[in-house]
């Protein structure tokens, strides 16, 4: 599942055309990652960095909401590229996941 979750991510931010719609691939790596943590098969140090990953993904994300912080300011934010960083701040979580889980398979 972790390989797929890494494969949407980064055919939907590396690929010929990106848009911040083709991001709702997210939600299996979403689904993965919450689903890790209430099944307890994370130590307690990994199951911090996977909700702070979530976290700090949900704060940037949400930075680009015009409804969340204004119009003018969401619109420098995205023109910044917070979405796309955020999503790599995914990627980055699911790489580092990725050989624990083998381990423990």
């Amino acid at each position: 599942m972790t390989e797929y979750s890494v494969v949407f991510i980064v055919s939907a931010l590396f690929g010929p055309m990106s848009w911040k719609a083709y991001l709702v691939v997210l939600l299996c790596p979403f689904m993965l990652l919450v689903g890790l943590i209430r099944r307890r098969e994370l130590s307690r140090s990994e199951q911090r960095g996977v909700l702070t990953a979530v976290g700090l993904y949900f704060v940037l994300a949400g930075l680009t909401a015009p409804g969340l912080i204004g119009e003018r300011l969401a619109g420098k934010f995205e023109m910044l590229s917070f979405t796309t960083v955020a999503t790599l701040v995914i990627l980055g979580t699911l790489l580092w996941l990725r050989p624990r889980l083998a381990r423990r398979s």
